[in-house]
């Protein structure tokens, strides 16, 4: 089973967007999560392939996040 499988979501938009505009390094990731969201609607997906993109992103985030921990 895979992280994406078992991590539920449970944050609002509107508190990410607080989350996200706190830090100048928040300001960033937002600006690619929007960049993400645009490339994924330009290819006019169903929703099951927009939720299918979003459920490998982030369990690529969390791949890449463990990884990181592991070195430090």
């Amino acid at each position: 089973m895979e992280p994406a499988d078992v991590m539920k979501i449970e944050m609002t938009v509107e508190q990410a967007n607080h989350i996200l505009f706190g830090d100048r390094h928040g300001v960033s990731i937002r600006t690619e999560a929007m960049c993400f969201a645009t490339s994924i609607l330009a290819n006019e997906p169903t929703p099951a392939q927009a939720q299918a993109a979003l459920v490998l992103a982030w369990n690529e985030i969390l791949e890449r996040s463990r990884l990181t921990c592991l070195k430090n």
